[in-house]
């Protein structure tokens, strides 16, 4: 992956990995976006907004996601998941490990 300039991520999921994904994604300047098929606790809410993280509860958005060069799946989230499945169809930049963050080089 190049550097984080103009670089835009969707995380799906907002359980410990993708919440911390998120936030490092963010504190690299990388355009970031978090998707959950479930209800976001509001603790996690509060501190997504804090850091100027849009995110979006009860259902994944295709349109929304389609907006960001790649998407980042949390490792509970299914490759049988119907979200997963429609963004592989579509031949988005589906990526099963959050590590891959840490290959994205800061712009000097």
């Amino acid at each position: 992956m190049s550097n984080s300039k103009n670089h835009s991520v969707a995380i799906l999921g907002s359980g410990e990995s993708g919440m911390g994904a998120a936030l490092l994604a963010k504190s690299k300047g990388i355009d970031v976006f978090l998707s959950d098929s479930g209800a976001i606790p509001e603790a996690k809410k509060t501190k997504l907004t804090k850091n100027r993280i849009p995110f979006e509860e009860n259902g994944h958005s295709i349109n929304a996601l389609l907006k960001y060069e790649e998407v980042i799946k949390s490792p509970g989230i299914p490759d049988k998941a119907e979200v997963v499945q429609k963004l592989e169809l579509l031949g988005n930049r589906l990526f099963q490990r959050l590590s891959l963050l840490q290959d994205i080089q800061m712009p000097n």
